[in-house]
């Protein structure tokens, strides 16, 4: 296309005015008219893009441009809503937790302590360990060479066992002699030779030798005595035989002879009797330092204080007899929750859930170290614990209370008290309604409240307010 000069018909050329009539097979011309044009043409399409660019700036910014008021409400917390549980039909239960320990029934004390010159009370063996198992006639330790046995008793060792001796504790010795294959005939509670007897042959299968009052000397002598006594009786009863008959005017000898007969009769007596109490009350002995009596077996070595080579500190060995019992210390507070027979759940580590019981709750004491002061408390289990547990600690719930059978139960959160004492619970229904209803409080456990209300007011499965929101003042009773 070709630009040429356009002439109108009736107008006198106009050099100044150009027109463009295309002419075909010719070429544009310059490229400069060409660009000018072009340059129009971008100036008009940045102007609608700066337009268009500011009518979206006109309509975003109300999103991040906002009044104060603005502002304020969505810095404002949202509406509170509302907290409900659900109304359940369960048992009640009041509990208390405690910390216990399991030990024996009973611990006992033994301290041995040797008696004689010149020797000293150290320990020369130790034949059991703390947490042993002990039973019945076994060596615990040795003291200067002499053994600690326990035996069976319920009576506690309080002397010498020695022959001629008679109580409660020979008796229980006997029985004891008897359940250990050395029968001293029967348990009579007198020491007598067949107890003698059967003491020598229990110390012989100990490997010990038997311990005996130490009075052979007194008894070679009382014998001695004896014999002396028997002689003179003799030769009295010979002077007696040898006396001349009676002569005129001659005190008769036979006399003299009978009344010295009759004194040798009366020493000898005296001396046999002597030695028959002497031979009672010697002989085969079990010394206080040589046993413990304990009254149930397997006992347990609940602490040992004896260390082979060192001299005896008491108590030597404690030991735990008894079936296994926990026990617990229970702060006054919580004291009148607690009554015997209350059912108790004994939790130990690891294993199952044991049922017992309380014994006692005994009276105010000061605790262990230092401890706060409270009431011990023994249960028993139901089921017997294995010794090989004293020591250990559980965890006891007791039942203190229940309702016995299933209630009318809610959370004890959902619980609100007006100002003239009544106790209410808000119903809360699926259209948002709330009904504040009256109720009457039987019993708490464990986060519950046991409650009664008017018949169809509420029941399990209805849902009550336990947070947020506004407790109506009317909609109820």
């Amino acid at each position: 296309m070709r630009w040429l000069p356009s002439r109108s018909r009736h107008a006198e050329p106009d050099c100044g005015a150009l027109s463009a009539v295309p002419d075909e097979g010719i070429e544009p011309a310059d490229g400069p008219t060409r660009t000018g044009l072009s340059r129009r043409r971008g100036t008009l399409a940045v102007v609608i893009a700066l337009s268009v660019a500011v009518a979206a700036f006109g309509l975003a910014s109300p999103l991040w441009v906002k009044s104060p008021q603005q502002l304020a409400a969505q810095a404002a917390p949202p509406s509170p809503s509302v907290l409900t549980a659900a109304v359940e039909r369960r048992v009640v239960k009041q509990t208390v937790v405690l910390r216990g320990e399991i030990t024996s029934l009973q611990l006992f004390e033994a301290t041995p302590s040797p008696r004689g010159e010149g020797i000293a009370p150290v320990v020369t063996a130790v034949r059991k360990q703390q947490g042993d198992e002990v039973q019945a006639g076994e060596v615990l330790l040795e003291v200067a060479g002499r053994p600690l046995v326990a035996l069976p008793g319920k009576a506690p060792a309080y002397r010498d066992l020695r022959p001629g001796a008679e109580g409660i504790d020979v008796a229980q010795l006997q029985r004891a002699l008897t359940a250990l294959g050395h029968s001293p005939g029967k348990a009579n509670g007198v020491f007598g030779l067949a107890t003698e007897q059967a003491v020598d042959a229990y110390y012989s299968d100990l490997g010990y030798a038997v311990p005996t009052t130490g009075d052979e000397a007194a008894v070679e002598a009382a014998e001695a005595a004896v014999k002396q006594a028997k002689r003179r009786a003799e030769d009295a009863r010979a002077a007696v035989s040898a006396a001349p008959p009676e002569e005129p005017g001659v005190p008769d000898p036979r006399i003299q002879a009978s009344r010295d007969l009759d004194r040798a009769k009366e020493d000898l007596t005296e001396a046999t009797k002597q030695l028959k109490d002497l031979e009672l009350r010697s002989g085969p002995m079990v010394p206080l330092s040589e046993i413990v009596f304990l009254p149930d077996f397997p006992a347990r070595l609940h602490e040992l204080k004896a260390v082979t080579g060192a001299q005896v500190t008491p108590p030597a060995v404690t030991l735990a007899s008894g079936p296994p019992v926990v026990t617990a210390l229970v702060s006054p507070g919580q004291r009148e929750l607690l009554k015997p027979k209350m059912r108790v759940e004994i939790t130990l580590p690891g294993k199952n859930p044991v049922q017992g019981t309380i014994t006692s709750v005994g009276e105010l004491r000061q605790g262990e170290s230092g401890g706060a002061p409270g009431h011990p408390v023994v249960v028993t289990p139901r089921a017997e614990l294995d010794g090989a547990l004293v020591g250990q600690g559980v965890r006891l719930t007791v039942e203190a209370d229940s309702s016995g059978e299933q209630a009318l139960a809610v959370p004890i959160s959902a619980l609100f008290a007006s100002p003239n004492g009544d106790v209410h619970v808000v119903k809360y229904l699926e259209t948002g309604v709330e009904h504040r209803l009256r109720v009457s409080v039987e019993m708490s456990g464990d986060g519950y409240v046991a409650i009664t209300t008017d018949a169809g007011e509420l029941d399990s499965g209805d849902r009550v307010v336990v947070g947020a929101g506004n407790v109506p003042a009317d909609g109820g009773r």
